[in-house]
């Protein structure tokens, strides 16, 4: 009895609690209640919010399409043109410096000081390298004392050369008075002549002396090696505290600001269009908008071109050239052109060289490509040049593709090639990739060969580094943009 009357009051003492807290619960517990007793309620308002959801986004999703999807981007655009122009042909060549030179001693002995390493740009006349030079020091003291004392001799001897002459003077003298024979005054002279030959050779070696110093003194200066030109140190052929002979190389220097563009043009150019060799050919006119200027020249031979030069001279040629840099796409002008007649034995080719400004880009050894006129024209396709980008899988365009696109016929004149209807009333122009292989410039453009262009079509040439396949663009014809700026 007494067990179970004290589990009454437990649970009375729960009941209580329970009370307590059930003007909180219980509209939590009537909403619990009301859902499971009416599952047919429940499964009509979970249909409707479904509904009202589907409903919200087909509202955006028109909303979306309304406005056209992404925004277009602006861009600039070019026509694809078919231009007659000069048949060119590629040819390959290679940067070099102006001037490459290794640099080697004129005097034996110990490197005490390399004050330069791989890399490190000098100036003309910067210290490369000191061999030491205590040996010859030595001897430049050597010879400054034999010096010293040549000169007290020529000074003993002209004294002695007065005494004699005096003492000649008064044999003759005497000898006019009759009181001296003919052999003493013979004597006397030949007295005063060999005094005057001692005097002379004592002169005599104080120059040589003093030549033997100056050489000695040249000697010194040689142990101290300096750059002859502004350039680079390439690589070093010796260390500190290594024993160096004469004509011994200490380092590689490669000048630096200037380059040479060195190109092979083979054979049958050089003689057609050149005029190597002595041949009657000659560089026809180069067309209009020829990058660099090109201009027409007669040949080498030819007695009215003012490139002539001699035989022993290389020849100047009469056409400039426009190259590229393979690792940098920069287009360079070839001027002032020097062929040397020397044709290569194994690469049937002859070198043409030309002087170029390094741009603070460019650097030796660097491959590029040039194009020689072969005085061929013909009607071929030209884009832009910045209208050409280079990827992963080649080199290709953006062509615009829909309202005002050539390809889809009708132009608008909407602004950025908009149709008139505004924007849901035709779908917006897109940029699409276009493979091309480019030939040569011509100027400001590229000849290509591609079967995905035609003459008309539309290729952006700026804002073409953001595009991606299918993207909406709002195209500005080129011309338009120059108008407003």
């Amino acid at each position: 009895m007494l067990l179970k009357s004290s589990r009454r009051r437990r649970f009375s003492g729960t009941r209580h609690a329970v009370n307590a807290c059930e003007p909180r619960m219980v509209p939590r517990l009537r909403l619990a209640r009301s859902g499971t007793s009416s599952p047919l309620r429940a499964r009509g308002l979970f249909r409707a919010a479904l509904a009202l959801g589907i409903a919200a986004v087909g509202a955006v999703a028109d909303a979306g399409f309304a406005q056209g999807g992404p925004p277009a981007s602006p861009v600039v655009v070019d026509r694809v043109r078919i231009d007659e122009v000069q048949e060119r042909r590629r040819v390959s060549g290679e940067l070099r410096p102006a001037r490459r030179s290794r640099i080697a001693t004129r005097e034996p002995g110990i490197v005490i000081d390399l004050p330069v390493v791989e890399g490190q740009r000098v100036l003309a006349g910067e210290t490369l390298c000191r061999l030491d030079g205590a040996r010859l020091e030595i001897a430049v003291r050597e010879l400054a004392a034999e010096i010293e004392l040549a000169r007290s001799a020529e000074v003993e001897r002209t004294a002695e050369l007065g005494r004699i002459r005096r003492d000649a003077d008064a044999i003759a003298a005497a000898a006019e008075r009759g009181a001296a024979n003919p052999k003493e005054l013979a004597d006397a002279r030949s007295a005063v002549d060999a005094a005057e030959a001692r005097l002379e050779q004592s002169r005599r070696s104080i120059l040589v002396n003093q030549a033997r110093l100056d050489l000695w003194k040249r000697r010194i200066a040689d142990t101290t090696i300096v750059a002859p030109f502004d350039g680079v140190v390439a690589s070093r052929s010796t260390e500190l505290g290594e024993w160096v002979a004469e004509g011994s190389p200490i380092l590689e220097l490669v000048s630096t600001g200037a380059l040479e563009a060195w190109i092979d043009v083979p054979q049958e150019i050089g003689i057609k269009l050149l005029g190597i060799g002595g041949s009657p050919g000659s560089a026809r006119q180069s067309p209009a908008g020829s990058p660099a200027g090109s201009s027409a020249g007669s040949s080498a031979g030819s007695t009215e071109s003012p490139a002539s030069t001699s035989p022993d001279a290389p020849t100047a040629a009469p056409l400039a050239l426009t190259a590229r840099v393979d690792a940098t796409g920069e287009a360079i002008s070839l001027s002032s052109l020097r062929i040397v007649p020397v044709l290569d034995p194994r690469a049937r080719s002859y070198p043409v060289i030309a002087t170029i400004d390094d741009h603070g880009i460019l650097a030796p050894g660097m491959s590029i490509s040039a194009w020689i006129p072969t005085g061929e024209s013909a009607e071929r396709l030209t884009v832009h040049r910045d209208a050409v980008l280079r990827g992963p899988t080649g080199t290709f365009v953006y062509v615009v593709r829909g309202p005002a696109s050539p390809t889809d016929g009708g132009a608008s004149g909407a602004p950025g090639g908009a149709p008139p209807g505004g924007p849901s009333a035709a779908p917006a122009a897109v940029a699409l990739p276009a493979s091309v292989e480019p030939l040569f410039d011509i100027g400001d453009r590229v000849v290509v060969s591609t079967r995905e262009l035609r003459a008309g079509d539309r290729v952006v040439i700026e804002g073409n580094e953001r595009l991606y396949p299918g993207a909406p663009v709002s195209p500005m014809e080129a011309a338009r943009t120059a108008a407003v700026r």
